[in-house]
């Protein structure tokens, strides 16, 4: 006959679990939630642009575009003119 302590204790576990489960897909849902309604309101703010063949933009790359090594604040190959192909 099974132990019934070790039994309720085991069903105890599985609703703990489920529990944290549910409650992790609602925060989750929440989250998702939130951060659309914060896009949303972000977007607003920018402009979208638009470049046509021949434009002359500014390129900077930043720290995290530039291969290891190769990054060093002083150096012009960072930021410079480019035509838009």
């Amino acid at each position: 006959m099974p132990n019934r302590p070790l039994v309720w204790a085991i069903l105890q576990v599985k609703g703990m679990a489920y529990y944290l489960y549910s409650v992790n897909k609602q925060v989750k849902k929440t989250t998702i939630n939130i951060n659309a309604k914060y896009k949303a309101l972000t977007d607003t703010y920018y402009r979208r642009v638009v470049f046509e063949v021949d434009d002359l933009v500014w390129a900077i790359l930043t720290r995290d575009k530039v291969l290891i090594g190769k990054y060093n604040k002083l150096k012009e190959r960072k930021i410079s003119i480019c035509e838009v192909l």
